[in-house]
């Protein structure tokens, strides 16, 4: 198969999906906070 990433790259690229995922949650999470302030 051509273009196959490496290992390492597969780590990092998943360390950083990771990384975006629980931002996202905590971004999330505070979101919810302030709307049932709100309420």
């Amino acid at each position: 198969m051509p273009n196959m990433p490496t290992l390492k790259q597969k780590m990092e690229s998943s360390k950083n999906y990771r990384k975006l995922m629980k931002n996202a949650l905590k971004t999330y999470l505070n979101v919810m906070r302030r709307c049932d302030l709100w309420h």
